[in-house]
């Protein structure tokens, strides 16, 4: 068996470290601005959700996404 059992608090837990680690690595692709706050992403339990202004950005942002989650 490998990972953790659904409903475990780890699960929530160890998925925000990951998905900050990669959305740390694409954020230069993503956000929208709000007044003066910049918004890249919004993520809780097992759900994201990615920002842009320009939705012709989308395949670069998924490509960058994708190269971060992949690395070892």
């Amino acid at each position: 068996m490998r990972g953790v059992r659904q409903g475990c608090v780890l699960a929530s837990a160890l998925f925000c470290i990951a998905i900050d680690w990669i959305l740390t690595r694409c954020a230069s692709s993503v956000g929208i601005s709000v007044g003066n706050t910049q918004f890249t992403d919004l993520d809780y339990a097992d759900d994201t959700a990615l920002f842009t202004a320009c939705p012709s950005k989308w395949p670069e942002i998924l490509m960058n996404f994708d190269s971060a989650a992949q690395t070892k």
